[in-house]
Order: structure tokens, then sequence, then C-alpha cells
């Protein structure tokens, strides 16, 4: 069963939204993960790194840092809050409700999958 991606529905609305440029080279630089800077007066009084001022660059950023639809102002919101290392909770009830003994006999392929254990000898059959 492939693992659903807490980024799918992001990346659907992003694909979505009309943009003046069509070819797949766009559609990474909605997706990036880039929080949006709000103007203070410490940030406003330093200089820019000079890395930062080329053109190429500069217009990335511009497209980054301004979203120009709500629904993209919207994915960067929403990418922001994202936490990871929260998907795995270990039960021991759900591992046996998933994984034991009853589980394996009540369908086919489990059955299957205690006959090839039993026949290699080993000592635990499940869980």
């Amino acid at each position: 069963m492939p693992r659903l991606s807490p980024f799918r529905p992001l990346l659907r609305l992003a694909t979505s939204t009309p943009v003046a440029s069509t070819s797949y080279a766009a559609a990474p630089l909605l997706t990036r993960t880039l929080p949006t800077r709000t103007p203070s007066p410490l940030r406003s009084t330093l200089p820019a790194p000079p890395s930062l001022l080329s053109s190429s660059s500069s217009t990335i950023l511009s497209l980054l840092s301004a979203p120009k639809t709500a629904a993209a102002a919207a994915v960067a919101q929403q990418t922001r809050s994202v936490s990871y290392g929260s998907e795995y909770q270990p039960s021991q009830r759900i591992r046996k409700r998933r994984h034991g003994f009853l589980a394996r006999i009540k369908t086919k392929n489990g059955r299957k999958t205690i006959m090839r254990r039993r026949f290699r000898g080993k000592a635990k059959l499940s869980h």
C-alpha cells in the first residue's frame, strides 16, 4: 500500500493555479517551501547579500517571496506548519490486529504466510 504524502493536496493545488508560463520548469518554483518574510525595521536597514543581487536569483526570489494568487499564498502558509516524525506511533494492539495470528488466518494470503513459516520451521509464526 503506498504511503500518502502530506504534500499531495498542496502540489495539486499549486499546479491547478493559472500561471503565465505553462512549462514544467515553473511548477517547482511554486512548490518550494520557503517562508514568506515580513518587513521589519532591522532587516530593512541591512544591505542585501551580494549573491542575491544577480538578476536570475532576484527574479526567483521575487516570485517566491510575493505570491501572485491567493492559492499560492495558501500553499506557502500551509507548508510552513507541516511537522515530521509524528507519523509512526507504535501500538501493540494495532500491530497484533494487522499482523497477528488471527489476522493471518482470516485471509487466504495470510494462511499461505503461516504455511510458509511452518514449512521453514520458524518458532514464531506471527505476532
